[in-house]
Formats: C-alpha cells, structure tokens, sequence
C-alpha cells in the first residue's frame, strides 16, 4: 500500500486524478445550484461561459446532473447544445493528446489540431457557423420610428 502512493508513483498520479475529478465535478454542481437559486431570486446570474468551462474541464457529469436534476437550463437551447458538445471536444482532445503521446503520423495530429482549433472557433462564436455577420439596433434611430442597424464584429 505505501508503494502505491509513494512520490512519483502511478497510484499517486491516478489518485490525483481522481480527486481532481472529483473537485471539479463539486464546484461544477455547485455553481449550477448557485445559478439556479440566483435566477430564481432574479439576481445577478452566473455567467455561461463559466458553466461551460468547468464542464469542458470535466465537470460534465455534474453539469448534465445538475441540469436534469435541478431543471436548471433545460429551455435554453444554444447552451444545452453547447453543454451537449462538451464530451465530443474532450474525446477528439483525448485523441490528438494521444496522436501526440503515440507519435502518429504528422497528417493525422494536423488534421486533429484543425479539428479542434474549429471546435474552439464554434465555441467562441456561439455555437454559430454562419458566415453572415451578428447584427444588433443602433444606439438612435435615424428617425422616430425608424429602426437602425448597425453590423457586430465588422
């Protein structure tokens, strides 16, 4: 027992995994139950990004849980089907981590890495890969009753 939790051991590593996992995975849970007491006290929210990041982080199971669990974000679909996404993100991380590792072939670790640097795009930009710009009201409308436009990210 003591050489499997010795400094630099295996065990060791694996055990630290695990309660990092673990660690992740609570403070995951809790800040979905802080989002949902802070909606429902019409407070100041927990920011999505965040919610998405511990689960990207490997908070997933807990943010599933939390979301069929508390009810909490269920009607929300663009960051439902982003919280969806987060296992595909991981396993093609876990595969170009393990190209890398394993030394695969150049073709497959650049195809990995595009791959992924797409995935991180899609995630940036909302889950949107339309090529047509974000548009949002002006400030003042050139005239009263007339609604201005104006182009997000131009």
């Amino acid at each position: 027992m003591s050489t499997f939790l010795a400094p630099g051991s295996t065990g060791l590593f694996y055990l630290s995994l695990l309660a990092l996992g673990l660690l992740v995975n609570l403070l995951t849970l809790l800040a979905f139950w802080i989002d949902k007491r802070r909606a429902e006290a019409d407070e100041w929210r927990v920011p999505e990004a965040l919610l998405l990041r511990l689960a990207l982080l490997g908070g997933w199971p807990a943010a599933k849980l939390a979301q069929i669990g508390l009810r909490h974000k269920t009607r929300k679909q663009p960051f439902g089907r982003k919280l969806n996404r987060v296992p595909l993100w991981q396993a093609l991380a876990l595969v170009l981590v393990l190209g890398i590792s394993f030394g695969r072939s150049d073709a497959l670790q650049l195809q990995a890495q595009e791959m992924l640097g797409q995935a991180s795009s899609l995630w940036a930009s909302g889950g949107s890969n339309s090529a047509e710009p974000r548009v949002k009201p002006a400030a003042a409308p050139a005239e009263p009753g007339a609604a201005r436009w104006i182009t997000v990210g131009e």
